[in-house]
């Protein structure tokens, strides 16, 4: 089986063309989405569920990928680490079951509760019209995807720690040629590889301020189906997202060259990897705004789309800027999200206890509980 390892010549080859595929992945997939044209939105059920089935399998799978990218630049930053090729190759595939399984298991039986719960109604076609669904099912799919992994491993068992026996390298008189050796190659390696990263940050940086100030945009405005409308609307969080990477790795590799003086060649992938996942986490912090304040519309007569609104525009783009140039806060993001997400459900398996189905008044509170979450999921052409 290939084992990863960024200090063997085999090794950085393998982790090239794992970061190649990563690259593929998510390519392809954001590609996918335009897919969910060829349904119809709102004419059948079946059309629906297999619009949305495809929608949060594609994210999914993206998730799935930005974690496995995100993965193997922290173990190749590790040099004691020593992971199978094959465990990255099925995280965006494992990835896309895990985003079929958040739609059918968490999103859509969830939904369809709380609807039910307010209106004592089950309308799957007003549901597929709201775009409150539709970002946070959307945003539940990516997160089952992203955290698949890391909730898998936290339940394996911890491998032995190897021990070596220690040496006193200082006492060698060899020790001081190998450290001046190792600092040379380091100095070689900032002129080299650094100058590399900074052109690869440069054609970042000019390629999305021109997407950005130029209003481009990835999937069409004009599109008839709230999925992809949704997604059209966000496409500047997800450049904010992938400026604040390119931010954040310029940073870091004039902090590694110029201050601490530590810049290693195992790195590269890891700051490679930075506008890439600063996109894909920009676009994660406009769902989770848009699952939030797209419901106001709801309620609010005569009111312009909240996602539109200047002020949100401005709150998703400085967000998604600030996730993409510290992408470790997006772990906390998720956190709250995940437990939001639990607290959500167990509410609803309360439904299910013994207890309510003799206790009328605990089941109407019960009941009661569940459809005030209702304007989460309320459509937005609704006054």
């Amino acid at each position: 089986m290939v084992k990863l390892s960024y200090t063997s010549p085999m090794g950085r080859i393998w982790s090239w063309l794992v970061f190649a595929y990563g690259v593929i992945c998510l390519i392809v997939l954001t590609f996918g989405f335009g897919l969910i044209d060829n349904f119809a939105s709102g004419t059948s059920i079946p059309a629906i569920l297999v619009a949305a089935a495809v929608a949060a399998a594609l994210a999914g799978g993206i998730g799935g990928a930005t974690a496995m990218l995100q993965r193997l630049s922290r173990d190749l930053s590790d040099t004691s680490i020593s992971l199978s090729f094959l465990s990255y190759l099925l995280q965006p595939i494992t990835g896309l079951v895990a985003g079929l399984l958040s739609l059918f298991l968490v999103s859509l039986p969830g939904a369809l509760l709380v609807n039910y719960a307010a209106t004592r109604t089950l309308d799957l076609a007003a549901l597929a019209a709201s775009s409150p669904f539709v970002a946070l099912s959307l945003l539940l799919a990516w997160l089952a995807g992203y955290q698949l992994y890391d909730w898998w491993a936290k339940r394996q068992p911890a491998p032995a720690a190897k021990t070596a026996a220690a040496s006193d390298q200082s006492a060698s008189p060899l020790a001081f040629q190998i450290w001046a050796e190792q600092r040379q190659r380091m100095s070689r390696w900032s002129v080299t590889w650094g100058v590399f990263i900074l052109v690869y940050g440069v054609i970042w940086l000019v390629a999305l301020l021109a997407g950005l100030i130029g209003n481009a945009h990835f999937f069409p405005t004009n599109d008839s189906h709230p999925l992809v409308t949704l997604l059209a609307d966000g496409w500047p969080a997800l450049l904010a997202g992938a400026i604040g990477g390119v931010m954040g790795m310029l940073y870091d590799l004039y902090r590694r060259i110029s201050f601490a003086r530590d810049f290693d060649r195992q790195h590269i992938v890891a700051y490679l990897v930075l506008p890439l996942t600063g996109l894909v986490l920009g676009g994660a912090t406009y769902l989770f705004i848009a699952s939030g304040y797209l419901s106001y519309q709801a309620w609010v007569s005569q009111a312009p789309s909240v996602v539109d609104a200047p002020a949100v525009i401005a709150i998703y783009l400085v967000l998604g800027w600030v996730v993409g140039f510290r992408q470790e806060a997006i772990h906390g993001l998720v956190r709250r999200l995940t437990q939001t997400v639990i607290d959500f459900f167990r509410s609803l398996l309360s439904m299910f206890s013994p207890k309510l189905l003799w206790d009328q008044a605990s089941r109407a509170d019960a009941m009661s509980e569940i459809a005030q979450k209702r304007d989460l999921f309320r459509p937005l052409d609704r006054d």
